[in-house]
């Protein structure tokens, strides 16, 4: 990218994360993305769940609404495990298609997410200079097993660490692994932010009763 752009990002949570930077998150995924078809696809999945319709954006059109889309999986998916059942397929084709269209990032390294080969992997040639002398980009951070999920921005030249407390950390200037938690920090917890918040958990509660009603009629 640019001379003074370089957003790495260390993984020291314990397992595989997936990230993806845009430049904001109002930009649409047609004007950024090189391919957006496994993105409507995962939404038509998602609303053949009649009782999530009212819960996802009505089309995944911007970055913003991907991690919109993305947390609702992520909250459904620890909903259900709650059950002791496991979520609708629907839930994981969207999962699916932002790991197939995000930088991989093995537990243990910590790659510069800004470098222009390793956006063009899933950005096309306008996504990635669009990223050019930002001043913020936006960042989504997803761990393999879509229990944690975090949205934030980023200056051009700030890195982070990814930990396994439920935070991710501006790293030190000069360094990739030395927390800087004064610099800043966003919260990803492992509940997708559903405890502590009664409301959600509600919601969910009653969405996970309306979802396997659905189920037992379309099997009987």
């Amino acid at each position: 990218m640019g001379a003074n752009q370089s957003v790495h990002m260390a993984n020291s949570c314990g397992q595989v994360i997936h990230v993806a930077i845009a430049m904001r998150p109002e930009v649409a995924l047609t004007d950024i993305y090189v391919d957006c078809a496994l993105f409507a696809f995962a939404i038509g999945e998602l609303k053949s769940l009649a009782s999530t319709a009212a819960d996802l954006p009505a089309e995944i059109t911007t970055f913003g609404d991907l991690f919109k889309s993305l947390l609702f999986c992520v909250r459904t998916i620890k909903a259900w495990g709650s059950a002791a059942g496991r979520p609708p397929d629907a839930v994981y084709t969207l999962i699916e298609a932002f790991k197939k269209t995000s930088i991989r990032i093995p537990y243990g390294q910590a790659p510069d997410i800004s470098d222009r080969g390793i956006l063009e992997t899933y950005l096309n040639a306008d996504g990635i200079a669009g990223l050019l002398g930002v001043k913020t980009m936006s960042a989504i951070v997803m761990t393999d097993d879509a229990q944690q999920l975090a949205m934030f921005d980023t200056a051009p030249d700030s890195s982070w660490i990814a930990t396994s407390r439920g935070l991710i950390v501006r790293s030190k200037y000069g360094s990739l692994w030395q927390e800087d938690p004064s610099a800043g920090q966003v919260e990803w917890p492992r509940d997708g932010g559903i405890n502590g918040n009664e409301q959600m958990k509600e919601h969910m509660a009653t969405s996970l009763k309306e979802s396997i009603v659905v189920a037992l009629e379309w099997l009987f």
